[in-house]
């Protein structure tokens, strides 16, 4: 197990293939599954990143383009930067940039993909009763997205439908997803806690556009349909 940020020099991930990537309010964390050079012998190795006490990190990926170039390996290159604590994935696809204060690279799956909620409607061809939660002062927990299935999980604490008091766990898993983008000041919205740390949500469903205002950040998922639950 690695644990400086500067080890992350000694890995090659040129060529290497993104899995999940579980962003945690909560824990302060952000983890990237990667699987190194397909071409090499180490290709059934998983490696798992995770930055731990993070700032701020910004996600953006292009789902599709990130698939078609699967084949060869969609990791660019990787920038850091160790005295600022920051690294830099570039993709076939997007950006994932993360600044934290500690950071473990191990071979063990340490990244998880989120255990959302069974048992939730599905929303068919469309987001729109997604209108139907009250996400005024709700609480980010954490965010899922794995390009490989399509998918995007997003947990968070809401009102629940049509406001309805307490607030309640709840899950949404997107399908079909084509994008994410997710920019997050995680010392800011984890100190929010209980006050809320989103603002409103905003739905357009003929595009499949779902905006996530956030009191320090902001998340854009474009899918084609969604499940929700609530526990």
């Amino acid at each position: 197990m690695l644990s400086s940020l500067s080890q992350l020099r000694t890995v090659e991930l040129h060529d290497a293939i993104v899995g999940d990537v579980v962003l945690s309010v909560v824990d302060r964390t952000c983890g990237v599954s990667v699987k190194p050079d397909a071409s090499k012998e180490q290709s059934e190795v998983h490696l798992s990143c995770v930055f731990q006490e993070v700032g701020a990190c910004l996600v953006r990926l292009d789902f599709r383009a990130l698939a078609e170039e699967s084949w060869a390996g969609n990791v660019q290159n990787c920038r850091l930067d160790v005295d600022a604590g920051v690294a830099r994935l570039y993709l076939a696809g997007g950006l994932i940039e993360c600044s934290s204060r500690s950071f473990l690279l191990d071979e063990k799956r340490l990244v998880e993909p989120l255990d959302l909620a069974e048992g939730g409607a599905a929303l068919a061809d469309s987001l729109s009763e997604l209108v139907e939660l009250n996400f005024d002062e709700s609480q980010l927990l954490s965010m899922t997205m794995s390009p490989s299935t399509s998918s995007c999980g997003i947990v968070a604490l809401v009102k629940g439908v049509r406001g309805a008091m307490p607030m309640v766990k709840t899950s949404i898993n997107f399908h079909d997803v084509s994008s994410c983008l997710a920019t997050l000041d995680m010392n800011s919205l984890c100190s929010q806690g209980e006050l809320g740390n989103v603002q409103s949500c905003q739905v357009d469903s003929e595009r499949g556009i779902v905006r996530l205002y956030l009191r320090d950040g902001f998340i854009e998922v474009v899918a084609k349909s969604a499940t929700l639950a609530q526990s």
